[in-house]
């Protein structure tokens, strides 16, 4: 194990102490981060609530409408993340919602349920943007080289202008928003 690695695993098993403690976990695609909240929750037990649950509703054609910037913004319902389950399971109150489905493209009939216990890790893109970064009692970003992260994007087969767009969105967020000093607590190289 590395220093980084158990300097994550120290702050991790001292979190899982609480009633409840958030971490968040940010990078681009490809680089990771279901793969590091899967690996946390194994190893500290804990909750799993993936952004991708929170991907707003929108046709190609508004999503290819949309600049970086209103990427960016629109991308993620981040008010409904915030106001529906960080807030009540920060309060101690258990949380029912309905995820994204990615195969319709709208809102699931099928609730998932979250409880105000252990470790609750928010991961995706995004999920270190400053509305939500008070939430977080440990913020991770996930990075990978590009060849790595390339290669994994291809195996996903998105439509190329989704893609492009996602990516310039994506983009725009490290170079305008995420300060990896304020907003990360620590860096995790992966690959």
């Amino acid at each position: 194990m590395t220093m980084l690695e158990l300097a994550i695993a120290d702050k991790l098993e001292a979190l899982r102490q609480q009633d409840v403690a958030f971490v968040g976990i940010d990078g681009q695609s490809g680089a990771g981060k279901s793969t590091l909240a899967s690996a946390v929750v194994g190893k500290f037990g804990g909750q799993v609530v993936p952004m991708d649950d929170f991907y707003r509703p929108l046709s190609d054609t508004e999503r290819l409408s949309l600049s970086p910037k209103e990427g960016y913004a629109l991308y993620f319902d981040f008010g409904r993340l915030a106001e529906e389950i960080l807030e009540p399971l920060r309060h101690g109150k258990a949380v029912s919602y309905s995820p994204y489905d990615w195969q319709t493209g709208k809102m699931s009939v099928k609730e998932k349920r979250i409880l105000p216990q252990g470790l609750i890790v928010v991961e995706g893109v995004y999920a270190l943007r400053p509305e939500l970064n008070n939430y977080y009692d440990l913020k991770l970003f996930v990075t990978v080289p590009d060849n790595i992260r390339h290669q994994r994007l291809v195996k996903r087969s998105d439509p190329p202008k989704l893609a492009q767009k996602w990516e310039a969105a994506e983009k725009w967020y490290l170079e305008n928003i995420l300060q990896l000093g304020e907003n990360a607590d620590i860096m995790v190289l992966r690959g």
